[in-house]
């Protein structure tokens, strides 16, 4: 034929308003494929340009010819052609982020057809692709702070290219966590984040958004820093190391601390301090020197400085401290060493115990000696010397020395000045007045005031002399004169929280008594201004408070927690401090600070202060649409911390206005929002509450469903191929509306956008004979809602036309009929013949045709009869019957005679019933059936026993089969033939049963004839059915007539039979499963290629729309085994993605349980987190895997479990594998699973691995089938109860549909002792799509283990699995002795119940679980 082009003929159809939403632009790198020349097409991560790519077709093509189009308005924007040998092609110069329809068309030698799903079409010849260009990324991104320490400002230029707008999420890169997460107009490109820490390094990434697409870039920027407070500098009682500490540290990522020398006005140290640290010692420093210490902070390129400090070095004491005479009457010298570092000076403190007298001088730095002169003679002096630095001074130890006397005296004489000496004491102590007694000092509570009071001596005095010295001050002291009857003194004006030292001497005259000495301290001074301030942090407080005048030894600062009440922490501050800051606190938590100044045993308080710190934000907000359209559902977790409760604000999305408030307690973690408008999108904000705070998660968004119009309906148009579609207008708002029109099967429904207003549509070009169902579905963002499938089943244009041209050319016996088929979707043909002669017309035949001539015979000679055909729709209507007259040639043989009924209920067969010119006749058969409708048997009757009877649903079935007793090479040959009906006789082998028949029940009898008897193919004629008989109870039939029709053996017509679905339910009885299993393997399997054909399509045309978004396409492994939306499992959604919901499985019924097992595909890479969460919120106990990893270079399932005995996070979900066991064709593992919200509820999983199941093929063995299955069964009723089992293999169709119905099989024979094949595989294929996907090798397969069990009821010994290691070791002894009697046993003739051309069934179960027995017939067929 000469080559043509493949053309679009009638326009490719392409997507209307609102197509992102319908469609949603696939991601980057994700292809959308039809199955015509196989077209794929991706941007490969540039939002201006379109790679397709194609398969060159069988046989080649001539060229192809590609077409870019945009979709509003419908234009073509570029097309292009390539040659022969090209597979793919690029359009370049697109719009970003723009829908474009590609149309491809290839020119070949020849006509092909395809099919395309997804959002391809086939439109005439031309393949249609709907894709779209990624968006483009903003350009020239900036983020600054402008010195903001809590700000930072980003700006950007827009985006190139159609979007929807932008969505900015700001990452704070320290705690790699999202801080914010904003959505805003296109239109925008500045925007402004604050209420941000300061000194911290943020990342921005801005997203450009276009559909369900998106492009991003990034930039990452500093806040400025602030610098920290209360910088303190003390010594600590060091003279080597000063402590430097301060607060508020935490708005700097680094501080930089410097020390100076002030002496020598030299750095001395430099230091770089990371965030977070607050205190440090310099060490090594000199002695007695006065330091500077400045802080600076610093944020990446920001600096600030910030405050300073000044503290002195203790000094070190001198060494070598000596005092000696110089020979002089009035003089001492003093000497000492100068230790190391520097001083202020030195203060030299001469003194005499005697005298009550004191000297002091201060000198140099430098000086090492000092001369006191003018003093008295032979007098004990005692001297020390400090170095002072600053306010602080070191005292080294005293040295004392005796002045010289005015001459040497004799040996044994008092010398002069010793007798002068003597005198003038004794004189000055008769004059002096006695000490005071019992000095005592208190404060009475005061800051600035001591009482001093003591008891007066005796004697006489003048008065008294109260001397007062600060401790620790070198300033002169205070001296009080009192009266001479006073015993005590108010000393008011002092320093609070400092101590003083009295000394209360008695005066008279110019003489005063030795001081009696006391010491008092006043009370601190309370910190004043205290105050505890949050920043905005969740975890720390700050206190604060003025230093109060005066002195004290330290703080006590305690802070309480008051829910509950205790004390979260106290701690002892240094005399200096005035700030504290506290971290680590619980979340939302109200605290009181109590700040306290301690001197000695005194102590004041400041008053009490209380602050909350912040709560945290709730985790996990979630708002889900539960499908309704006027309410949304809001749930959230709950963080650490307390809280006083939440509040939820609900906002118009589009508006920005609030729609609805709430605030609810603490302990709540969800709230329904109701009374929504639908068809609308909304944004929740969710705030926890703590005092005066809130803490805000961030927004999420969903949408309500919209409503869908009303008043749906549909009715003929202007022709039989028209249908007018009409509606109500829209209650509710929507993006858009869509009207789809199905067909029967698989086929691609036709899909129109309505236009706004619209409300009706025509659908033209409808085929006759084909059943439609329409329905409109509105969508508002990712929800969509129907009104439901309207199945037009009866229509004008439903039924098909009537045949034509029929023709009927006679026989003595028969017709040969012929016509021409209709237009339109026919499946077959039915004809009727009525017999019109020798009285009222009488029907005689019925016969199913699905071609266009057929064959009756078996008619009376010289009759008349009329012929009536109907055209049979794939819908099952038919057309009006097309009649014709037509009479048998005249035959001179006369009917033959009518069997007869001996009394005893036995049938009489006579040799003349049937006729054998068509061959000789090889088998008699009574045929038994309770229809009262039926006029005569039908082929199928041949297979069914009185077992499909009695404990099933057949009517009809064979009682008797026996060979022709009147064949002419027997010896002797009756005349006539008895046979007794409902003896309760079957025989060994249990093919047909003569048995008992129901009480109270109508038999009608017939008589089959075959020339060839065959189950599958038989040769075979019927009489009519008898009239009505009733046996009395369960015994057999009194009398039976059977009237036998006379009528030659015809062979049955050619071509599979019409067979109709609506019988799901075809049980059979064990006791009949040997005969079934040997009738559908017999031919080459030519029974399941039947039953195949009949199932085939079964379930192919239910929706599997949330499959087919391009959001979830990658997540297929095959792109032709979906999940249907009716079963489909749907998980949980994960915050705002809308298609999170979504993996490849569906629930499958078992025997016990409408949900007993779910069916999913083997993992991808992409998807093994969403299998993990299957199992986790399905809570299922036992996974099944049917498949190993890789197999001939083919990769048919993820490794998705941990490889070692170790934990490994799959998102949420922490798997750890606990253990692991091999035998040699299965694998055992056992795991622990985690939700990362669940830590303490930890559950137990088995992991059965089935690895001797190959793809494309079955297993070798049944028995290690059977092994495994008896394992998992196990298993299975252990976790009773709990969730689903999970069952997978490559795609989730072959192998695990197969597994699933043995096992379903099993379980009903057990309990039934029935197995209905059809009903199994009729409802796991309404489930899920192609389950069992090629039914003939794997369904057979499945049977075997039932055939073997059907037989071990009657002749074998079933080994229990766990004795068939002892088993196995007795029949191996003395060379496998015992196996080899089982099997002479099982031998052909040895069992009635096998014929000796059958190959005897797999039952031998030998070593490693390998079949002894015969080989099996093999198809290939494909099992992914």
């Amino acid at each position: 034929k000469p080559p043509h082009q493949i053309k679009n003929g009638a326009g490719c159809p392409r997507a209307g308003a609102g197509w992102a939403h319908g469609f949603s632009l696939g991601t980057a790198g994700v292809d959308c494929a039809g199955s015509f020349l196989n077209v794929s097409i991706s941007d490969q991560g540039r939002p201006d340009s379109l790679f397709l790519s194609w398969d060159e077709p069988d046989g080649g093509a001539l060229g192809y010819t590609l077409a870019i189009y945009t979709l509003e308005p419908d234009v073509l924007l570029q097309n292009g052609s390539a040659g022969p040998n090209a597979t793919s092609f690029q359009f370049q110069g697109l719009v970003p982020g723009t829908g474009y329809s590609i149309e491809v068309t290839a020119a070949l030698a020849f006509s092909r057809h395809g099919c395309v799903t997804g959002t391809l079409w086939l439109s005439g010849d031309a393949v249609c692709v709907v894709f779209g260009t990624g968006p483009a990324p903003v350009h020239n991104l900036s983020l600054s702070s402008d010195g903001s320490p809590s700000a930072l400002r980003a700006s950007w230029m827009d985006a190139p290219g159609q979007k929807d707008g932008y969505r900015l999420v700001l990452y704070h890169l320290n705690s790699q966590g999202a801080v914010r997460n904003e959505s805003v107009p296109r239109a925008v490109s500045t925007f402004l984040f604050d209420g941000l820490l300061a000194g911290s390094e943020y990342a921005l990434r801005i997203i450009t958004l276009a559909g369900a697409r998106q492009a991003s870039t990034s930039t990452h920027q500093w806040t400025a820093p602030t610098t920290p407070a209360a910088l303190t500098l003390q010594s600590l009682g060091s003279s080597t190391s000063l402590f430097a500490s301060w607060s508020h540290a935490e708005g700097a990522a680094w501080l930089h601390l410097t020390l100076h020398n002030l002496l020598s006005h030299m750095m001395t140290r430099t230091v770089s301090a990371k965030r977070g640290l607050s205190i440090y010692t310099f060490q090594h420093l000199s002695p007695g020197t006065l330091y500077h210490l400045g802080v600076s902070a610093a944020a990446g390129p920001y600096w600030a400085a910030g405050p300073n400090a000044t503290a002195w070095t203790y000094p070190l004491a001198p060494s070598g401290v000596t005092l000696t005479s110089k020979r002089h009457p009035l003089g001492l010298s003093a000497a000492w060493h100068r230790a190391s570092g520097d001083r202020d000076q030195f203060l030299i403190h001469l003194y005499s115990k005697e005298l009550l007298m004191q000297q002091n001088v201060s000198v140099g730095p430098d000086t090492q000696n000092f001369t006191f002169l003018g003093l008295l003679p032979g007098i004990q002096y005692s001297v020390e010397v400090t170095a002072l630095a600053g306010p602080y001074r070191a005292l080294a130890p005293s040295a004392t020395a005796w002045t010289c006397e005015y001459g040497l005296r004799p040996v044994g004489m008092v010398s002069y000045s010793e007798s002068v000496h003597a005198a003038i004491r004794g004189a000055l102590a008769a004059a002096s007045p006695l000490m005071p007694l019992s000095p005592a000092m208190i404060n009475g509570g005061s800051t600035s005031a001591l009482l001093v009071h003591w008891e007066a001596p005796a004697g006489q005095r003048d008065g008294y002399l109260v001397s007062v010295y600060e401790e620790g001050s070198l300033a002169a002291g205070r001296r009080v004169n009192v009266g001479k009857d006073s015993t005590n003194v108010s000393l008011a004006g002092l320093a609070p929280g400092s101590c003083y030292h009295v000394g209360i001497s008695a005066l008279a005259g110019p003489y005063s008594s030795d001081p009696q000495n006391v010491t008092g301290c006043t009370v601190p001074a309370a910190p004043a201004n205290v105050s505890l301030t949050n920043s905005g942090s969740s975890s720390v407080l700050r206190a604060a408070w003025d230093e109060p005048p005066g002195g004290r030894d330290h703080y006590r600062v305690i802070l309480y927690s008051l829910a509950p009440w205790g004390i979260e922490t106290a701690q002892s501050l240094g005399p200096n401090a005035q700030n504290i800051t506290w971290t680590h606190l619980a979340a939302g938590s109200r605290f009181t600070a109590q700040v306290t100044a301690v001197k000695g045993p005194y102590e004041s308080s400041s008053v009490n202060v209380t602050q909350w710190t912040y709560p945290l934000a709730p985790p996990n907000v979630y708002l889900r649409n539960q499908g309704h359209s006027d309410r949304l559902s809001a749930s959230w977790g709950a963080g650490a911390g307390e809280r006083d409760g939440y509040t939820l604000t609900l906002y118009h999305a589009q508006a920005g206005t609030v729609a609805a408030n709430a605030s609810v307690r603490k302990d709540a973690h969800k709230f329904t929002f109701s009374g929504l408008a639908p068809g609308h999108k909304y944004l929740l904000e969710v705030a926890s509450v703590a005092g005066p705070y809130r803490t805000f998660a961030g927004n999420i968004s969903d949408w309500t469903t919209p409503l869908v119009p009303v008043n749906f309906s549909a009715m003929p148009g202007e022709s039989r191929t028209v249908l007018a579609v009409s509606w109500g207008q829209a209650p509710s708002q929507q993006d858009y509306c869509q009207l789809w029109l199905r067909g029967p099967g698989n086929t691609l429904p036709q899909r129109q956008t309505l236009a706004g207003g619209q409300v009706q549509h025509f659908f033209r070009g409808l085929v006759p004979g084909r059943n439609y169902s329409v329905s409109l579905s509105c969508v508002a963002g990712p929800y969509w809602s129907s009104t439901g499938i309207l199945v037009l089943r009866v229509s004008p244009f439903s039924a098909p036309d009537p045949v034509e041209d029929l023709q009927c050319q006679p026989d003595s016996k028969g017709f040969s009929l012929s016509w021409t088929f209709p237009a339109g979707d026919v499946e077959t043909c039915e004809l009727a013949a009525e017999r019109l002669s020798g009285g009222s017309p009488q029907a005689e035949a019925w016969v199913i045709a699905p071609r266009s001539k057929t064959s009756l015979w078996g008619l009376e000679p010289d009759s008349s009869y009329r012929i009536s055909v109907s055209a049979v729709g794939r819908n099952g209507l038919r057309s009006r019957a097309v009649t014709l007259v037509c009479n048998t040639s005249a035959e001179g043989r006369s009917p033959p005679d009518v069997p007869r009924v001996e009394p005893g209920s036995r049938v009489l067969i006579s040799p003349d019933t049937f006729s054998e010119e068509n061959g000789q006749i090889e088998y008699y058969a009574v045929i038994v059936t309770s229809n009262e409708s039926l006029s005569r048997p039908t082929q199928e009757t041949v297979s069914s026993t009185w077992y499909d009877h009695y404990y099933g649903q057949e009517d009809s079935y064979v009682a008797v089969l026996l060979p022709n007793p009147f064949h002419p090479d027997k010896r002797s040959t009756p005349q006539i033939w008895s046979v007794p009906v409902g003896t309760d006789e079957c025989g060994q082998s249990r093919e047909i049963c003569n048995g008992k028949l129901k009480a109270n029940t109508q038999y009608r009898f017939s008589i089959a004839a075959f020339t060839k008897y065959d189950l599958v193919d038989p040769s075979v004629s019927f009489t009519a059915f008898s009239g009505k008989a009733v046996p009395r109870a369960a015994s057999a039939v009194d009398s039976l007539e059977i009237i036998p029709l006379r009528g030659g053996v015809f062979s049955p017509r050619q071509g599979h039979n019409f067979i109709s679905c609506r019988n799901v339910h075809r049980p059979i009885p064990i006791q009949s499963f040997k005969q079934y299993y040997e009738a559908k393997t017999a031919n080459a399997n030519h029974g399941f290629f039947q039953d195949f054909e009949e199932l085939k399509e079964v379930g192919k045309e239910q929706p599997k729309v949330e499959a087919e978004l391009p959001a979830n396409v990658s997540k297929n492994r095959y792109p032709h085994v979906l999940p249907y939306d009716h079963s489909r499992v749907r998980l949980s959604l994960l915050g705002e993605e809308p298609h999170s919901d979504y993996i490849n499985a569906n629930y499958i019924p078992g025997y016990a349980s409408p949900q007993e097992f779910i069916v999913t595909q083997g993992p991808l890479k992409k998807t093994i987190e969403d299998f993990w969460r299957l199992v986790w919120e399905q809570s299922v106990c036992n996974i099944i895997m049917l498949t190993v990893g890789m197999e001939n270079g083919r990769v048919l399932c993820d490794h998705y479990w941990p490889s070692e005995l170790s934990l490994v996070s799959y998102g949420h979900i922490h798997v750890d594998l606990l253990s692991q066991s091999s035998a040699d064709e299965w694998t055992m593992r056992t795991f622990k699973l985690w939700h990362v919200s669940e830590q303490l509820r930890g559950r137990h999983v088995t992991h059965l691995h089935y690895t001797a199941w190959p793809d494309h093929g079955i297993p070798e063995s049944t028995a290690s089938l059977m092994a495994f299955l008896d394992l998992a069964r196990g298993h299975m009723q252990k976790a009773k109860g709990s969730g689903p089992t999970l069952v997978h293999c490559s795609a989730g169709v072959g192998r695990s549909g197969t597994f699933i119905a043995l096992d379903r099989l099993l379980q009903q024979l057990k309990q039934e002792k029935v197995v209905d094949v059809f009903n199994t595989i009729y409802t796991m294929r309404m489930s899920r799509y192609s389950m069992i996907q090629t039914l003939v090798r794997p369904w057979a397969f499945s049977l075997r283990p039932c055939r073997q069990i059907s037989r071990a009821g009657r002749d074998s010994c079933p080994i229990p699995l766990k004795s068939f290691l002892q088993h196995h070791a007795q029949k191996s002894a003395k060379s496998n002795a015992g196996f080899l009697r089982e099997y002479e046993v099982g031998a052909p003739g040895a069992a009635p119940c096998w014929r000796s051309q059958t190959p005897a069934p797999p039952y031998v179960l030998g070593v490693k679980g390998a079949l002894a027995a015969g080989p099996d017939t093999q198809v290939h067929t494909h099992t992914p």
